[in-house]
């Protein structure tokens, strides 16, 4: 069989390059069923440039696969419904750095999402603007106090002004301790603009 060469193969290397290997593959079991495992090999003791014991490990890691494929596919998922929203969305963790960020959050930010993953404000924002988001979130994080629709004016890296309505919740792990937050930025500008004329109208 495939696998049992492949084994072999596991044995050659190990004898040949004295050197400790681990790896993932697949094999069959007895009733026919794929199983997912990790297979480490090293040697012992060697006596006059032979060896003389050696050692092999294999661990069944396909529940641990499965669940790796799955958070895989939610975080794909959650990814294209981000990207698909027109408002800014992003991720941060404990230490105030994105984590993950749509398509809309990254054109405002001049940049592409993966660029900004690990980074901070101040890596995409006039010092300023950086400073007082920055702050906030480390509040948000700090007290787990929510900011729902704040509704404020925002510069970008180029001087371009806009209005926004901001939306903050913090994330919490299974034990309820806080991990870091999410924010959702809607830009209202326009919105903004029309009021304005509006109360010009009213005025005159």
């Amino acid at each position: 069989m495939k696998e049992v060469k492949h084994l072999g193969k596991q044995f050659e290397e190990l004898l040949s390059d004295r050197l400790a290997k681990t790896h993932e593959t697949e094999i069959q079991d007895k009733d026919g069923n794929i199983l997912t495992v990790e297979v480490s090999s090293f040697f012992l003791q060697v006596q006059y440039d032979e060896i003389v014991n050696f050692v092999l490990i294999i661990r069944d890691i396909s529940d641990r696969k499965q669940a790796e494929i799955r958070l895989i596919k939610e975080h794909e998922l959650l990814q294209t419904l981000m990207d698909n929203i027109p408002d800014s969305v992003y991720f941060k963790d404990e230490h105030n750095k994105f984590v993950m960020v749509n398509k809309s959050k990254a054109v405002y930010s001049n940049a592409r999402p993966d660029d900004m993953i690990g980074k901070t404000d101040f890596d995409f924002l006039p010092e300023d603007e950086a400073r007082k988001v920055f702050e906030e979130d480390e509040d948000l994080i700090r007290t787990g106090k929510m900011i729902i629709n704040k509704i404020e004016k925002f510069r970008g890296l180029y001087g371009s002004e806009r209005w926004v309505s901001v939306t903050k919740i913090p994330r919490f792990d299974d034990d309820g301790s806080i991990i870091g937050m999410m924010g959702i930025s809607r830009d209202i500008t326009d919105l903004k603009k029309l009021e304005d004329m509006q109360r010009k109208d009213q005025i005159q």
